[in-house]
């Protein structure tokens, strides 16, 4: 007897077909994606890893110095494991903690002990709820306030713009700027206006590049603190389901800013020598497959509701 597809069963034939792509693409993503930097000694760059939830920046130098700045959310730990060995990563000389939520301390002591960390900093509010925690290591810790200045590795200073002292989710939450041969990354882990109004009528916040607090929150980010900043480049991490402010992007795009979103482009890293810059994004190749599946997926219910 020979069976005829109709209606209702053609589409659970695709459905099927869809469903043994996803697992060849589980094979598919088990191939190595490697990235070589071939810096100089003079040479820096910053990494803005595509974890699907939280925040973690890798800075290596031309002299084998490797910094982290937050830790992602516990549950992109796998994904960050896996962004760190692209990167040839073994081990952390130092860490750098600008925020107490899940989203930036999610993984840092798995961190500290898989990496053969040596010293981290973090905010003085957030020192008595990571004590406990950071008495388990050997490592030195170094708590930093407003106004300090430390050096993160070669030709990489560190000044901390502000610090949240206010009671609440935020104490601590931190402002920062990184510089290397007198290019500033300004690294900003709290959305506040009150914030912003202070350190751009107080401080020097010009910098190339803008790391956006909050994962673009609409709390922040202001149009006063963009024309202070005046950056080239703006980058904003991905935060789960959670959306970029619509108002946010159209203040950057505005403003004449290239915005690199990690959730739509993948790791983005920036390669300073010689006092310029180049950037460069690395898209794992099971991300676009899992997306291009999920899509037709969508597609094919759609279709069929109509």
């Amino acid at each position: 007897m020979t069976r005829l597809l109709t209606r209702k069963t053609l589409p659970l034939l695709i459905l099927a077909t869809l469903l043994a792509s996803l697992f060849s693409v589980v094979s598919y993503a088990e191939e190595e994606v490697d990235v070589e930097m071939n810096l100089h000694p003079n040479d820096l760059a910053y990494t803005f890893f595509d974890i699907n939830h939280g925040e973690s920046t890798f800075i290596q130098n031309g002299n084998g110095e490797n910094t982290l700045v937050d830790t992602g959310h516990r549950i992109s730990k796998q994904e960050l494991a896996e962004r760190l060995e692209m990167y040839h990563v073994s081990r952390i000389d130092t860490v750098i903690i600008t925020n107490k939520q899940a989203e930036y301390t999610g993984n840092l002591l798995w961190l500290l002990t898989e990496y053969n960390v040596d010293n981290i900093y973090i905010p003085k509010p957030m020192y008595e709820e990571l004590q406990p925690l950071l008495a388990k290591t050997e490592l030195d810790v170094i708590v930093y306030e407003t106004n300090d200045e430390f050096t993160v590795m070669k030709g990489l200073e560190c000044e901390v713009l502000f610090v949240d002292t206010r009671p609440g989710i935020h104490e601590g939450a931190s402002v920062l700027t990184f510089e290397h041969e007198d290019q500033k990354l300004l690294y900003m882990s709290i959305a506040d206006e009150q914030m912003e109004t202070y350190i751009t009528d107080e401080l020097s916040v010009d910098s190339t590049v803008l790391k956006v607090a909050e994962f673009a929150s609409p709390r922040g980010t202001s149009q006063k603190l963009l024309d202070e900043v005046d950056p080239q480049v703006a980058v904003i991490f991905q935060n789960g389901e959670e959306t970029p402010s619509a108002t946010v992007l159209e203040r950057l795009q505005d403003t004449w800013i290239e915005i690199y979103q990690t959730a739509r482009i993948g790791t983005v890293s920036i390669k300073w020598s010689e006092k310029d810059y180049e950037i460069f994004t690395i898209r794992p190749p099971e991300k676009d497959n899992y997306e291009n599946i999920a899509q037709r997926i969508k597609t094919l219910f759609s279709s069929e509701v109509d």
